[in-house]
């Protein structure tokens, strides 16, 4: 099956991000393969046959996620950025009857919404997997 190659993924992510207001978040991912000595970061990119969502740090890829899914490889990304922002939300409105969790979780439900039906979805199966490990 074709594949996108890296520049059109970073088209369809970042017209998907948009939805989610400030486009600045999406600055933090570098749409380039990860090569030993790359700067510390997020990496997306396709292979041609896989799409590629890579974390760095101190030269090391912490995380590197394979998929052939343009779905999956949209929602690593956009999760991670709903991430970020759902955790500032909770640093500016959190209240004392709330679980810092609790906040986060449904902030990143809520953004994730704006990005579409599926991403939410995808997001309540990722926290339903998480609180089954660490529930509140």
């Amino acid at each position: 099956m074709f594949k996108l190659s890296t520049e059109d993924l970073k088209i369809h992510i970042v017209e998907r991000a948009s939805r989610l207001g400030d486009l600045s978040r999406i600055n933090e991912y570098n749409f380039v393969e990860n090569n030993h000595g790359s700067a510390d970061g997020f990496y997306i990119y396709s292979d041609g046959q896989r799409y590629h969502f890579v974390y760095s740090e101190r030269g090391t890829e912490n995380t590197h996620n394979v998929t052939d899914n343009l779905f999956e490889i949209t929602y690593w990304v956009i999760s991670s950025i709903t991430d970020t922002l759902a955790i500032a939300y909770m640093r500016a409105h959190i209240s004392s009857n709330q679980t810092q969790r609790k906040v986060i979780f449904d902030q990143k439900l809520r953004l994730l919404s704006m990005v579409g039906e599926n991403c939410k979805k995808a997001g309540e199966i990722e926290i339903s997997e998480g609180l089954k490990t660490a529930p509140l």
